[in-house]
């Protein structure tokens, strides 16, 4: 990638140009795949925060799983593998500062992290058409089945199918993951519990029901899923 001169900007906001660029240099390169595409745009995202590209890794594994558990078509499987991959890429626009703050957020804070579900969407859909179903899931997995979520308050079934599916895995994975804010972490069993307790409530009941059929499967192979030879 071609270094950039960035003048009159403070260590962060060079920081943040500069990764901008690596998302846009990986997005302009050829790729074998758009499963390869989406690794390429989460080495981006590990470049300014390694906990959430992790984080993105496991939740693509999960998100094949449970799709398969819904007997959901395989191009719906690998889009939802995909979206799991690259929905937190709108964090390359979240200062790190808020991203490894191990206090509270204050709530200027909060509502900085709370754009990147949007900036995720718009960057995700720039690639192009092919895109356009993988971005609406990265803009709304934040909404939540009762409409308290987030950026726009969907409810229910408004809210896109892809979306749902990744809501329960992203709020699983973080509940069972260390976390700046957060060093301890919840088991496995407890976390299962509380997307139990939240299914139709929080959560889309029916993709509830396949994560926990899945999600203990997955623990026990120690989070060691390989994808089809196919992909």
């Amino acid at each position: 990638m071609r270094k950039r001169v960035i003048v009159g900007l403070d260590q962060e906001n060079y920081t943040a140009q500069v990764l901008m660029a690596e998302f846009e240099d990986q997005a302009s390169r050829p790729h074998d795949s758009i499963e390869s595409f989406a690794a390429a745009l989460n080495n981006a995202v590990a470049l300014h925060d390694s906990i959430t590209a992790l984080h993105a890794q496991r939740v693509s594994e999960v998100c094949f799983l449970v799709a398969s558990e819904l007997d959901l078509g395989f191009d719906i499987r690998e889009a939802a593998q995909i979206t799991g991959m690259v929905h937190d890429v709108g964090k390359l626009r979240v200062p790190k500062s808020v991203l490894n703050k191990s206090e509270p957020l204050t709530s200027e804070e909060r509502a900085q992290l709370e754009v990147h579900a949007e900036a995720g969407e718009q960057m995700i859909a720039s690639l192009g058409e092919q895109f356009e179903e993988i971005a609406r899931g990265v803009r709304s997995h934040h909404e939540r089945w009762d409409g308290s979520g987030y950026p726009d308050g969907l409810v229910g079934g408004n809210i896109p199918v892809m979306a749902r599916l990744l809501a329960v895995v992203d709020v699983y994975d973080a509940m069972t993951s260390t976390r700046a804010y957060r060093p301890s972490v919840y088991s496995s069993g407890a976390a299962q519990e509380y997307l139990a307790d939240s299914r139709a409530r929080l959560f889309d009941p029916v993709c509830v029901d396949a994560a926990l059929a899945v999600l203990d499967g997955w623990e026990k192979g120690r989070r060691s899923f390989s994808l089809p030879d196919s992909f």
